[in-house]
């Protein structure tokens, strides 16, 4: 008989540090790939080659590890974060230099992006993990509030500095969960190295230089039936399974729960969703043709990509304040989809359908990219940029700092938000 390697119980003195970093380590990845919810202590025992009774030597419950993962990861990135600023001036070099370190840190370690990506939904779910917290829970605010106000000088006088941190939240928001869902680090790269480009002004050519398409009327967007009309039972539902699911996620939500909201008892919705699974899939469907259906109508008239990408992030500002259960479906599926292989493999081509909306967009104004621009790396910005701002619609309390943080990114398309570069260097001459 083989014998098996024992897993070691309570530490010695000598080697507690090094054990509390293997739970936090495990229990970052574990969080990250299975949610709150779904993470047992028994399992990040196993991840981290320990007893289960261990982990109570260092943590008396599963929310105090998750605290602990938490602000142990908001201490690293943000010592790197902090790191990297001081040697800038300049509020766009700032910003370009922590997104920098950003995509190093996920190339270092995946489970940063993961954990980083699901933290704010899970905080949102559970009012016990945002009470233990405290002021922790909003550290991110902390840092671009500190970052934005060190140099707002280089803001146009008319921009709201309040509505840039909320935008610099969304996109680090929206790279974390890109960088948990996308298949490679290069991906994710390209993202981050692209906005870096928008910040610059040197994504795009400038209004007026790139060649005009084809001029198309365009339609006036309408919101979809199914965001507005849940009479019909099968669609009270779907409005009631979305709602759910994006509330407490995939293996949380059960039947029952589901039932309740859409006034049916559980097993009513047998007689149109054979199971959880199928349900799910009929409601990303759903949500899928209710908000590209939309998309499509409003780019059709704008032929600039500034435009185009205008006119789809202030119909995300209506769809979000008719129904905000959507951005909450919307700002989770990804994770759900990622988490189970049985999703993805009955959505299909569907789960890619972001991702086929944004490369035709991208192409057909790719004469409005800078020459150098690779246009993929501008579809994984697209559609890093649309899921950021559907996590942060879901994780704030009122539509305002989700209109205005998109209000700012669309500013920055254009190059109306920060003041021309010189301009900005002779200001801060002028308080030096």
């Amino acid at each position: 008989m083989v014998a098996r390697e024992a897993r070691k119980g309570r530490p010695q003195a000598t080697d507690s540090a090094e054990t509390r970093r293997r739970i936090l380590a495990a229990a970052r990845d574990c969080f990250g790939r299975c949610g709150y919810d779904g993470t047992t202590n028994k399992e990040i025992a196993t991840a981290a080659g320990i007893t289960q009774a261990a982990i109570y030597h260092y943590f008396p419950s599963k929310q105090d590890l998750f605290g602990a993962v938490f602000r142990e990861m908001q201490r690293t990135t943000f010592a790197r974060f902090e790191a990297v600023v001081d040697a800038h001036t300049g509020l766009a070099d700032k910003i370009k230099a922590v997104l920098d370190v950003a995509a190093d840190m996920h190339v270092d370690d995946r489970t940063l992006a993961t954990f980083t990506a699901i933290a704010p939904i899970e905080i949102r779910r559970h009012p016990e993990l945002r009470r233990a917290l405290g002021q922790d829970a909003l550290a991110v605010y902390d840092f671009f509030d500190r970052l934005v106000d060190s140099a707002a000088d280089d803001l146009e006088p008319d921009v709201d500095p309040a509505s840039v941190v909320n935008l610099l939240v969304a996109m680090s928001t929206g790279f974390s969960q890109f960088g948990a869902i996308s298949r490679t680090v290069e991906a994710h790269g390209m993202a981050i190295r692209s906005f870096g480009r928008l910040i610059d002004g040197t994504l795009l050519v400038p209004a007026g230089e790139g060649a005009a398409a084809p001029a198309r009327k365009r339609r006036k967007a309408s919101l979809h039936p199914a965001m507005l009309d849940d009479t019909d039972t099968s669609r009270r539902i779907l409005a009631a399974a979305r709602t759910c699911f994006g509330a407490s996620g995939y293996d949380v939500t059960t039947n029952k729960d589901i039932g309740a909201a859409a006034g049916v008892t559980a097993g009513a919705i047998y007689r149109y969703f054979p199971s959880k699974q199928d349900l799910f899939v009929s409601v990303y469907h759903e949500v899928m043709d209710s908000v590209f259906t939309e998309f499509e109508k409003v780019v059709i008239g704008p032929s600039g990509m500034a435009e185009r990408l205008k006119a789809v992030l202030d119909l995300c500002v209506e769809m979000h304040a008719a129904d905000p259960s959507l951005a909450s479906f919307s700002a989770v599926a990804p994770i759900e989809i990622q988490r189970h292989p049985e999703i993805r493999a009955a959505l299909g081509d569907d789960a890619q359908r972001p991702y086929r909306f944004f490369r035709r967009v991208v192409w057909e104004s790719a004469d409005h990219l800078a020459p150098g621009v690779d246009p993929d790396s501008v579809v994984n910005l697209l559609v890093a940029v649309v899921t950021g701002f559907s996590s942060f619609g879901a994780t704030v309390r009122t539509p305002r700092p989700h209109r205005e943080a998109i209000s700012s990114f669309e500013r920055l398309a254009v190059g109306t938000l920060f003041v021309p570069s010189g301009e900005a260097a002779l200001s801060r001459t002028g308080r030096s």
